[in-house]
């Protein structure tokens, strides 16, 4: 009797780190667009290129009205966007954000300067 609860507990162990693990090394896709968008009828349009990293993934320079794709492991995920100026000086944002195992992910770089939220689509 003593072997068999060993036996199923081992199992269950084993199972639960398999789960972990998959949730763990799933890989997401980030979409990064730098397009002009529309959220409660106002308009934010694009006008400089953005530098993004997603994760540690260097995406490099968004152009206007482009659309780059970072693959990144792992549920839990960060952002860091910065704003060349036309005057030489820089912005940046950094924003954090977690995708389940299925999903995908596209960031609007209009929205997330502009916006608290509606930067960020899960599909």
């Amino acid at each position: 009797m003593k072997r068999n609860v060993i036996r199923i507990a081992l199992v269950v162990v084993l199972v639960a780190l398999g789960f972990f693990l998959y949730v763990i090394g799933k890989e997401h896709r980030v979409f990064v667009d730098n397009r002009d968008i529309v959220i409660n009828g106002v308009e934010y349009k694009s006008t400089n290129p953005i530098d993004v990293i997603v994760d540690d993934v260097d995406l490099g320079e968004v152009g206007k009205g482009k659309r780059k794709v970072a693959n990144t492991p792992g549920p839990w995920h960060k952002i860091t966007a910065i704003e060349k100026l036309p005057d030489g000086t820089t912005r940046e944002v950094v924003r954090k954000f977690n995708l389940a195992p299925n999903d995908t992910a596209v960031v609007n770089l209009v929205a997330l300067f502009e916006l608290e939220d509606g930067w960020l689509a899960i599909e």
